[in-house]
């Protein structure tokens, strides 16, 4: 079984096919008519003198592109090569070389430096009061909620191995965070 190149898609080949002799004719006519006009010589440029301010005058005046003289006139590069710099006396090609005209930087302004922040609080005690329960003569117990674990703690207790109940008062009560050494008040109230 033979493979036919380009069949598959063939108004893309026709049109590449078409291209590339389009592109073929266009250099070779470029190639040719550079070669071909080597007998015919350009135009002298005639030198026209303006007046400063004339400057409408002097775009009406400019030479075409066929009447450009491509010799080289050794009078005027000694001309613009004899011409020297006058300017304010910096060395433009200095650093160290500052104009005369720019002021001195004035200082900056100076910031006062902020104190460094503190340590950051402690976490919350995430312990809920939950309820409460009470003997007549014995020590008053708290139920405390920490997610779904209920606690049961009396005053002294260690609860969750991290939080020490403290005094248990009718309104609050005092739980300590032992690892951070944070102390706070859990009110006694159920919401």
């Amino acid at each position: 079984m033979a493979l036919r190149v380009g069949a598959e898609n063939r108004t893309k080949v026709i049109i590449a096919s078409v291209l590339g002799v389009l592109a073929l004719f266009l250099v070779g006519r470029a190639i040719f008519s550079t070669f071909g006009d080597s007998d015919s010589s350009p135009a002298p440029v005639v030198a026209s003198t303006t007046a400063p301010g004339s400057g409408a005058k002097a775009a009406q005046q400019l030479p075409s592109a066929s009447q450009l003289d491509p010799t080289i006139h050794p009078e005027k590069m000694a001309l613009a090569e004899s011409t020297e710099y006058h300017g304010n006396g910096r060395n433009i090609f200095s650093k160290n070389s500052m104009p005369v005209d720019i002021p001195k930087p004035i200082a900056p302004a100076r910031t006062v430096p902020l104190p460094p922040p503190g340590p950051p609080p402690p976490p919350p005690i995430d312990l809920r009061f939950y309820g409460f329960a009470s003997k007549q003569g014995g020590k008053p117990r708290i139920f405390l909620l920490q997610g779904e674990e209920v606690y049961i703690a009396s005053e002294g207790d260690v609860v969750a191995r991290r939080y020490r109940v403290g005094e248990i008062s009718p309104g609050a009560v005092m739980i300590q965070d032992m690892p951070n050494n944070n102390t706070q008040s859990i009110p006694l109230s159920q919401n």
